[in-house]
């Protein structure tokens, strides 16, 4: 009974955050910077705004944080080089050398975004880390 409380809170609250990001337009046309692309059972979302990259594969999500003024920013934001790039990135997540299991709530504390708080709940997460891969 007391896990079914808690994800009864757990989904109320991922409701609530999605209404209050609504109402304070992280859906709307300022942030149309989200860029995604969908390469194999990869789905790739740049969310330039809070300097996430989300990876999402099944029930599995990756988060990346792109530095501003970074070399990765730079690629993400050129179009032929951000799709060569997200195909570079599938071997590395297969491999798993540079994952770290993370939760949704550091997640979201850290990047403060509610469209990724959205589509990463009931999943696995992991932070990506490309230090080593731009």
């Amino acid at each position: 009974m007391e896990l079914y409380r808690a994800m009864s809170v757990e989904l109320l609250l991922t409701v609530l955050l999605t209404l209050v990001s609504l109402s304070s337009g992280q859906f709307s046309k300022k942030f149309e910077g989200d860029l995604e692309e969908t390469i194999d059972k990869y789905r790739f979302q740049y969310h330039d705004a809070t300097n996430v990259l989300l990876t999402i594969e099944g029930d599995k999500c990756y988060v990346t944080n792109v530095e501003s003024g970074s070399s990765l920013q730079e690629t993400l934001n050129e179009v032929t080089r951000r799709k060569e790039y997200y195909e570079h990135l599938i071997p590395i997540i297969k491999s798993g050398v540079d994952l770290t299991k993370a939760s949704l709530t550091d997640i979201h504390k850290q990047f403060q975004d509610h469209l990724l708080r959205a589509m990463c709940f009931r999943s696995k997460i992991f932070k990506l880390n490309l230090d080593n891969h731009v």
